[in-house]
């Protein structure tokens, strides 16, 4: 599978401009929390933990709606991980045809006599994803996605979203900024006395 067949310049220049705006991100909630300590011993604790805790429930590595209620209500729709995930997951993602190779299909037989399309009809009239290859004698492959959406489809993401999620990861940095400047300020006054 090779990215550079569809990925266009807009696609590559997105992705760049995005990935640049997450480290900005990243070094300004570095500075917030370090401004927000008392100390960098402290700061050196909290900041691997809260950015453990961000990636973990944005959304990629376990959907939204496996996350437990009281995380998924409030932490998931306010976490600036998600955003530049699902900004970069589809722009890399859409438009992208999957064709698995024979290792990449999960296997089974259909009952003799029946096609592998004819045995699983019912099953893609649920919704199921992917596609069927007949590999012979009554041997059938599954592939789970055949186009990049169906990866981020469930999850809720949508490609025309991913400005509104740059522009999120845009905010979060200006609000790092003004916080740790306001935090440095205060805090500063206060440890002076």
């Amino acid at each position: 599978m090779g990215f550079d067949a569809y990925n266009s310049a807009g696609n590559i220049a997105f992705f760049w401009i995005g990935f640049v705006l997450f480290l900005w991100f990243c070094n300004s909630f570095g500075q917030l929390i370090g401004a927000m300590s008392p100390d960098p011993d402290i700061a050196f604790i909290f900041m691997p933990l809260l950015t453990t805790i961000l990636f973990l429930f944005c959304g990629v590595l376990a959907p939204p709606s496996s996350l437990p209620a009281f995380w998924r209500s409030w932490l998931y729709p306010l976490n600036p991980f998600r955003y530049f995930m699902e900004a970069l997951i589809t722009n890399t993602l859409s438009g992208l045809t999957v064709q698995c190779t024979n290792a990449d299909l999960l296997k089974f037989r259909s009952p003799p006599g029946m096609t592998c399309a004819a045995y699983t009809t019912d099953f893609f009239s649920y919704g199921a994803r992917g596609y069927i290859e007949d590999l012979g004698n009554d041997l059938c492959g599954y592939c789970v996605y055949s186009t990049g959406a169906d990866y981020y489809e469930p999850i809720g993401w949508d490609e025309k979203y991913k400005e509104r999620g740059l522009g999120i990861v845009l905010a979060f940095f200006i609000f790092n900024i003004i916080a740790a400047s306001v935090f440095v300020t205060y805090l500063g006054s206060q440890r002076s006395r």
